[in-house]
């Protein structure tokens, strides 16, 4: 493994959920999730690029995902392939990695629970969604860099 930081990207319709580790791969870290909306996507993107110095990209993808005929679903796969067509555009000095993502939203919303525990309040509800995208997007790095190592 290079000694390039690696962001991690949980992409969703709504949110895009961030995460980044140092270039010795050891330390995950959380970063705010985005709205999706533009240009501020970009924006922030961009500036993340900056700041970590062309770090690889590891964006999470749906390998097992198949349209079925769900307009949601349908729907969520075109959008994250045009995202994946503009990362490849934007950043061309990236490696971009594809990592399959399957049940890290399950799992960032699992561990959550677990560390914030079930309280009810609006504020508790608000704060364990804003933390669902870039948790999902640490577990992700997590588990690519948990399979790397192996």
């Amino acid at each position: 493994m290079n000694d390039k930081r690696i962001l991690s990207i949980d992409f969703g319709l709504k949110r895009i959920g961030l995460a980044v580790c140092d270039s010795s791969k050891i330390v995950i870290t959380r970063l705010p999730q985005v709205e999706n909306r533009l240009p501020e996507l970009w924006h922030v993107l961009t500036s993340k690029i900056r700041e970590y110095q062309n770090p690889e990209i590891l964006l999470g993808y749906p390998f097992h995902e198949r349209s079925d005929g769900k307009t949601e679903v349908n729907r969520f796969l075109v959008q994250l392939e045009k995202f994946k067509e503009k990362l490849l555009e934007k950043f061309p000095d990236c490696k971009l990695i594809l990592w399959d993502e399957s049940f890290t939203s399950e799992l960032a919303k699992e561990h959550i629970f677990k560390t914030t525990g079930s309280a009810k309040s609006a504020k508790s509800r608000k704060k364990k969604k804003d933390n669902l995208d870039s948790t999902a997007a640490a577990l992700l790095l997590k588990n690519y860099l948990q399979s790397a190592a192996e």
